[in-house]
């Protein structure tokens, strides 16, 4: 997927895919636009699951050493998943409203799979910038 060569490019990449997607084949039907857009959404879940999953492992050998020096200091793990969980709410509920907008019509479900991909992506990137501070 074209998401992927353009990883490096940080914000300015979330959407190119689904617009290349959309300049080709796939862009004269809602189904093909939606498709291009789930297409993107995908990606982008995959690259937010593998940063976090890193991440994970990364506190969870953190925390460790905290825990075996007795150190008081706050654990970054349970922060980093809670963190998360309220994230995936706020983009679900934030994405729900994008599709509200649309008053039922049929761009609804397009307009809220775009906001999906690109609030994902947006944390997935966010998420690579704090695992490459972090060493990771």
């Amino acid at each position: 997927m074209r998401a992927q060569a353009c990883y490096g490019a940080g914000a300015d990449c979330i959407g190119s895919a689904a617009a290349a997607c959309m300049a080709g084949d796939y862009g004269g039907s809602q189904i093909g636009i939606g498709n291009c857009h789930e297409a993107e959404r995908r990606f982008w879940d995959a690259e937010l699951n593998r940063i976090y999953r890193a991440l994970i492992v990364l506190f969870k050998a953190r925390d460790a050493e905290l825990d075996d020096v007795g150190s008081a200091a706050p654990r970054s793990l349970p922060a980093l998943r809670t963190a998360q969980r309220a994230w995936i709410s706020w983009r679900d509920e934030q994405c729900a409203f994008v599709a509200s907008t649309w008053g039922g019509g049929s761009g609804a479900g397009i307009a809220e799979t775009e906001c999906h991909a690109a609030l994902t992506g947006a944390q997935a990137l966010r998420l690579d910038e704090i695992l490459a501070g972090s060493g990771g």
